[in-house]
């Protein structure tokens, strides 16, 4: 079952805030030496960090009180901390939920004044790796230039071919993407190949790689084996103990990137990790990809899509990796035993284009030969969708591009062995390996914008907020002014009459700068 893949695009953000202290022993009033600090320091900071993705650091109680009742804010609503599967359909590896007391806790310690107690009693930071979440790697494959990105507000698809200098066959138990400039690097796909058919590609291809919409630009027949897939919020992770995959000789990478949309040129020198397996692995883990290709989705219509298979022998389920664009919102994925019981898998039943990822059931879950295995996707291609790309709504169809439409998911199998189910899959994954997406206080749609663009603030209380619209000159178009409430809220700033092209929206509030690129076409 394992297959090359045809995955583009793969809904991008901040507070990871969380895990569990005891509470019952909690002081009347919490402060952040004691009791906040030890959440942050363990659930936060990994990402909100110097040279990471968090908007703004969380490294010491000034950092952290600053934005305390964002904090507040966002974990109260639900908003954050950002999981996107439901924990009341199935259990998955790394849940980031905060149980009612944690909520409380933080909210308790915002009303008192977010005191910081006693500094002598707050928790050293963590020791964050640096260049890999997963250890040291064996093996780093760079890029062998830095590759100038236009900046021309359009997709760009390029492979960079990585040779491994391997003069024999080598088992691994991981491969790790790491996005050089996160700012335009939207995703991508490593595969790998030994008969030298990207070379010759990259070599009658002007400039460093070449390009390849909507695959690798060579046969399938002559890719060796897919390894992974990275968008932002994705999991490094190692393969299950005594399973892996293979790396032949004088194989070379084939780096598929997906550079999204950019006003602003920029320069990129991703690279990737490969760690080598300890011990010879026993069983080779598969990917078996479904793509529903005949998709289509008339405008002004909510539509369901709904497509089964038949597994064809016993397999052990350890990854699954739904994927839509911008009007999907909701996944659910499940399969019916050949006895007729129906075992679940996962729903999200908010999509979100921008928290996409590999998830993992807590064990490996069995698959029976004879089971059907159903995906069920629903999209909302209606003028009230505030996410669709397209206004007034238009039919859409699958395709690449991020305002085209996909019905798509990736399960990694391995062969079914007995005692399968009593594996935990957590003991896989690496500590400190999620990587959420860019701020989320501030979001706008739809983008591009033709008439209107609404939006979206998150705001700990009230505020007068200041809108400006600014050309890439540092021009001032258009100012405004909203009222802002405390939560979450949207408002409409008009762009019509503006020329076609970038421009940035700025915000004012409470003498902090929140700012977003956006397009009117």
């Amino acid at each position: 079952m394992k297959a090359a893949l045809s995955l583009q695009h793969v809904k991008t953000p901040i507070f990871g805030l969380f895990a569990l202290l005891g509470i019952g022993a909690l002081q009347a009033q919490p402060n952040f030496s004691e009791h906040i600090a030890p959440i942050v320091y363990n659930k936060c900071t990994s990402c909100h960090r110097p040279g990471e993705i968090g908007p703004m650091p969380f490294t010491s109680y000034a950092e952290v009180s600053a934005w305390a009742g964002m904090i507040d804010v966002v974990t109260q609503s639900g908003y954050m901390p950002p999981w996107p599967p439901s924990a009341q359909y199935s259990n998955l590896v790394g849940e980031r939920i905060l149980s009612a007391a944690e909520k409380q806790l933080i909210h308790d310690w915002v009303i008192a004044g977010a005191p910081q107690g006693d500094p002598n009693l707050e928790p050293a930071l963590p020791i964050f790796p640096t260049g890999s979440v997963l250890g040291t790697p064996d093996l780093v494959l760079s890029m062998a230039e830095a590759y100038p990105v236009s900046g021309n507000n359009q997709d760009e698809y390029r492979v960079f071919v990585l040779p491994t200098g391997l003069t024999q066959e080598r088992e691994i138990k991981a491969i790790e993407f790491r996005a050089g400039n996160r700012s335009v690097v939207h995703h991508a796909l490593i595969v790998s190949e030994h008969v030298g058919a990207g070379q010759a590609l990259d070599a009658g291809s002007p400039g460093y790689g070449f390009p390849a919409f909507g695959g690798f630009g060579i046969p399938q027949n002559q890719i060796d084996e897919f390894h992974t897939a990275w968008a932002p919020g994705a999991v490094a992770e190692f393969f299950p103990a005594s399973t892996g995959q293979v790396l032949k000789a004088n194989s070379d990478l084939l780096v598929q990137i997906h550079y999204a949309p950019s006003p602003v040129a920029a320069t990129d020198s991703s690279y990737v990790n490969v760690f080598f397996a300890d011990q010879p692995i026993q069983r080779e883990v598969n990917n078996f990809e479904y793509a529903y290709t005949n998709l289509f989705l008339p405008a002004n219509q909510v539509t369901t899509v709904k497509r089964f298979f038949t597994v064809p022998q016993n397999y052990s389920l350890i990854g699954i990796l739904p994927h839509a664009h911008l009007i999907g919102t909701r996944w659910e994925m499940y399969y019916k035993t050949p006895q007729g019981d129906t075992v679940r898998v996962i729903e999200i039943p908010d999509w979100d284009f921008n928290w996409q990822g590999i998830y993992k059931p807590e064990f490996m879950q069995k698959i029976p030969a004879g089971s059907i295995f159903y995906a069920e996707c629903t999209y909302d291609n209606t003028a009230n969708n505030p996410y669709n790309p397209n206004n007034p709504p238009q039919n859409m169809s699958w395709g690449e591009n991020t305002s085209d439409e996909m019905f798509y998911f990736i399960l990694q199998l391995l062969p079914y062995q007995a005692g399968d189910e009593n594996i935990a899959l957590g003991n896989s994954l690496s500590t400190n390996s999620y990587r959420p997406s860019p701020d989320k206080l501030l979001k706008v749609f739809p983008n591009p914008a033709s008439d209107r663009l609404e939006v979206q603030l998150a705001l700990a209380e009230p505020h007068e907020v200041e809108w400006r619209i600014i050309d890439l000159s540092g021009r001032r178009l258009r100012s405004g002014n909203h009222s802002g409430v405390s939560g979450v809220q949207t408002f409409r700033v008009d762009v019509r009459g503006l020329a076609q092209g970038a421009y940035v929206l700025e915000l004012a509030v409470d003498g902090r700068s929140l700012t977003s690129n956006f397009l009117v076409e």
